[in-house]
């Protein structure tokens, strides 16, 4: 099995993973060396099922492609690059509740079901089986986190309306390309590629929310304005939501399910650092970026 990210090509063969470098591309985190053996070697046990070499290595590639993304870079660097990020990431967070709740439709398994339909729960608003209303909703919340930035100071500091208008539209634009290849895959019917490639967005999440709530903290006593909930909520929830399906991951990889799960994962790595490359490339249409480069 094999798949293509930005110049890299990705092998999958037995227990072992090759990534062989074709060309070097300066818009992606696959400019750097990648040691194999470094990714294997942190084959982990999840749940009763030890992780093969393969699959472990593709989790961690899942993983380290995002957080050693050059996003993250421009973003730690740059307040207003930080800005951009938030707005371009703004209609792809609106759209994850319709896509796991699409998800759990599709779902035959009911294993995977369980999971899938307590992360809905998550996504929700509905926890502990306490009460809940409609602007609790992640995507509501992330709403609210964006309205309440926009608000700030160092928000109009950086970033006119016409910024803000022409981010949201990219933002859109983006999030409709990675939904319609999830939305593709799912329509397929196997549910261990469906797994898969869903945890190529929450296998990163519990590792990125953190990060960015540093860098938000970075921008100084104007936070103490937003509505931060949908980041401190990210960085609790989502560490169990990854344990749990590497855990669902585990089973089918060490079933017969096995080149299911490592193509939805090759494929959900691929939706990720596609999104992630277009939200780099809009990033870079600002002039104080290419100044600063």
């Amino acid at each position: 099995m094999q798949g293509l990210f930005h110049g890299c090509r990705i092998f999958l063969s037995g227990d072992s993973l090759f990534l062989i470098k074709e060309k070097i591309l300066t818009t992606t985190a696959l400019n750097r060396s990648s040691d194999i053996q470094t990714l294997t070697a942190s084959a982990v046990h999840t749940g009763p099922h030890a992780l093969p070499a393969n699959t472990a290595a593709l989790l961690k590639l899942r993983e380290e492609l995002i957080t050693r993304h050059p996003v993250n870079d421009l973003m730690r660097e740059n307040p207003r690059a930080l800005l951009q990020f938030f707005e371009l990431y703004g209609h792809f967070a609106y759209g994850f509740a319709p896509f796991v709740c699409t998800l759990f439709t599709a779902l035959k398994g009911q294993r995977a079901k369980a999971f899938i339909y307590d992360n809905l729960l998550d996504e929700m608003g509905c926890v502990g089986g306490q009460a809940t209303a409609w602007d609790n909703q992640h995507g509501e919340l992330y709403r609210r986190f964006i309205t309440t930035l926009r608000r700030t100071d160092v928000y109009r500091s950086y970033l006119s309306e016409s910024d803000t208008a022409a981010l949201d539209a990219a933002s859109r634009r983006l999030s409709h390309q990675a939904y319609a290849t999830y939305y593709e895959l799912i329509a397929e019917g196997n549910d261990a590629q469906s797994v898969g490639a869903f945890s190529g967005v929450e296998g990163w999440v519990a590792a990125e929310y953190p990060f960015w709530r540093d860098c938000l903290a970075s921008l100084g006593s104007d936070m103490r304005f937003v509505d931060l909930r949908t980041i401190e909520i990210h960085c609790e929830a989502d560490v169990e939501h990854a344990r749990v399906l590497d855990e669902l991951i585990s089973e089918y990889a060490a079933g017969e399910q096995t080149a299911d799960v490592h193509r939805g994962l090759l494929r959900g790595i691929e939706i990720s650092q596609t999104l992630f490359a277009g939200m780099q490339v809009e990033m870079a249409r600002s002039p104080a970026l290419e100044m600063a480069g």
